[in-house]
């Protein structure tokens, strides 16, 4: 599988282990990465796209090994885990194929790391929104609050909210008007049926 794909997929191995791949018979070093990655509980989450997702996946690492102690404190609220190394953290890898496999991703890649504060800061409100609040986000963007680990749909949301150009005007108001925002949504529609 390793030994037989493309160099740009040989490149990105070896960035996020930091092993080139070789022959397991002798390469110690390759041969005890591939039983690290295969010994890893979360292998079976992300084996079938394991080598279709290896150069997105390094190039997430290398910006998030870029990004700003506060994008990376960020990430930590986002996803639960801190920006390290794959080679070494099985459950930032696993993470970071999550998110480069989630079919949203090509939705909000283009600015993650930028928006990882703003994103990581929506996030939070909504978990500490009222019942009443959470529901009116629920009937306004199709998706109830999640963790944004777990749920692409509801990453991409968030995401995509924050990066929206008129974040920066609504955003200390956005918790407060979900519910009249909602009841006028609901007004909207019912006028229109």
């Amino acid at each position: 599988m390793l030994q037989g794909s493309a160099p740009e997929q040989q490149t990105a191995f070896q960035r996020l282990f930091g092993v080139a791949i070789g022959d397991p018979i002798v390469a110690g070093a390759y041969r005890q990465v591939l039983f690290s990655i295969a010994s890893d509980p979360n292998w079976p989450q992300y084996r079938d796209s394991f080598l279709s997702n290896l150069i997105p996946v390094s190039g997430l690492n290398v910006s998030l090994q870029g990004a700003s102690d506060p994008q990376k404190n960020a990430f930590n609220r986002l996803f639960g885990v801190n920006v390290a190394d794959p080679a070494a953290d099985a459950n930032y890898r696993k993470v970071l194929f999550n998110i480069v496999g989630d079919p949203n991703w090509g939705a909000y890649q283009e600015n993650f790391i930028r928006n990882l504060e703003p994103a990581a800061d929506l996030n939070l409100l909504l978990q500490d929104a009222t019942p009443q609040q959470q529901f009116a986000f629920n009937a306004l963007f199709g998706i109830g609050i999640w963790n944004p680990a777990d749920n692409g749909n509801y990453r991409r949301v968030i995401f995509e909210t924050v990066g929206d150009s008129n974040w920066t005007a609504n955003r200390n108001s956005f918790i407060g008007n979900l519910i009249p925002a909602n009841q006028l949504k609901q007004a909207i529609d019912t006028d229109t049926e």
